[in-house]
Parts: structure tokens; C-alpha cells; sequence
């Protein structure tokens, strides 16, 4: 499973123009066993509102508010939330039935970077 994780984020978000598999500094605390896979920054500047994939899951980074975590496994549905040529939005529901929605602002039009996140996520949990 790890494997195939790596494997669409290398095919999928790799390509996406705010898409970074460096980071210098981050304020996610991640768990021993858990693989960083690269940092979808919103804001050049700051990690404020940018999305942090590792191979367990994947981190909300709100500087206000805190970071919300959504691991894989336990994603049972996915949304945009927006129309299309202007979403930059993903509903994402647990199988508890407690959500949270996530921001990806990169690209135009149809070339919206949300869908590509989208396309992501969809096959991630399709492995679990």
C-alpha cells in the first residue's frame, strides 16, 4: 500500500505547479512510522492553509487553528464543493461522519489544481 501511495503522488501531484516534496520547516509533528510525501503550499509564503501528504494520511494546516488530520483509511467520502471552472474546495468525510474541507487554490479554469488533488485522494482510498 505504501508503495502505491507513492506511486500517485509521484504520477499525479508531482505535476501540480504548488506541489513541493522539500520542506525546510513544518509544523506538523508526524508519527515515527509515518512517511512525508510533499507539502501542496497555497500561499508561497507560508504553510498557512497548505495540505501535507504523508503515506498515512493527510494534514490540514491551519496556523490559527491547528492542524486537522484525515488518514486514509478512514476517508468514506469525497466533494468539490465548488462549479467547476472555480472550485478550489474538498469536502472530505470520515466513516465517523465527522468533516472537514480542504483548500487547493493553484490553477485556472478547468485546469483547476483541486481536481488533480481530487483524482489523488479518490484512488488512495479506492487502495484501502
Amino acid at each position: 500500500m505504501k508503495k502505491r501511495i507513492k506511486e500517485l503522488t509521484h504520477r499525479i501531484l508531482k505535476k501540480l505547479k504548488y506541489f513541493r516534496e522539500e520542506i525546510l520547516n513544518s509544523h506538523v509533528k508526524l508519527s515515527e512510522d509515518e512517511e512525508l510525501l510533499g507539502i501542496y503550499l497555497n500561499f508561497n509564503d507560508s504553510e498557512d492553509q497548505s495540505v501535507l501528504f504523508t503515506d498515512k494520511g493527510i494534514y490540514n494546516i491551519l496556523l490559527e487553528k491547528g492542524n486537522e488530520f484525515f488518514r486514509y483509511e478512514e476517508i468514506a467520502k469525497l466533494e468539490v464543493i465548488e462549479e467547476k471552472n472555480k472550485a478550489e474546495s474538498i469536502r472530505i468525510t470520515r466513516k465517523n461522519g465527522s468533516n472537514g474541507i480542504i483548500s487547493i487554490f493553484g490553477g485556472e479554469g478547468k485546469l483547476r489544481e483541486v481536481w488533480e488533488v481530487y483524482r489523488f485522494l479518490i484512488r488512495v482510498t479506492e487502495i484501502n
